[in-house]
């Protein structure tokens, strides 16, 4: 099978940052009172582990800036640990964390695309090339 490109995974991250920050807009006080909310946002964090699971490790490895392992291993806190997760621990991450997180896979998202792009670019030039032959 073959693997989905880096994009769609960072959008994948993207589009859970984006539903966190929605199921979190009416701050801590609901997030703790609302158990809907805290399994939307831990679910939303899982997608998010594990679509940086699936990232390129070249992705990865020219972007060490982002945490990719603490990332993968709160998902696996989530997951393995479910009984006894500290629900103040994960809003402390929605609060602290998520925004810096959004920030850089944002801008590594529009840097892959920027790659992506020129080399698109250079693929119908060639063939252009060829073709004029």
């Amino acid at each position: 099978m073959k693997q989905r490109p880096d994009t769609l995974f960072l959008k994948d991250i993207l589009n859970s940052i984006q539903k966190i920050e929605t199921y979190t807009k009416d701050g801590k006080k609901t997030f703790l009172e609302t158990e809907m909310i805290q399994e939307s946002v831990m679910y939303n964090f899982q997608v998010i582990g594990e679509a940086t699971k699936h990232l390129s490790k070249e992705l990865r490895d020219t972007h060490p800036e982002i945490p990719w392992r603490k990332i993968a291993g709160f998902r696996d806190v989530l997951i393995h640990n479910y009984v006894g997760i500290n629900i103040e621990a994960v809003w402390n991450v929605v609060e602290k964390n998520l925004p810096e997180l959004k920030r850089k896979i944002s801008q590594v998202l529009q840097i892959v695309e920027e790659k992506e792009s020129v080399n698109k670019r250079s693929n119908i030039k060639k063939f252009q090339q060829e073709f004029e032959r």
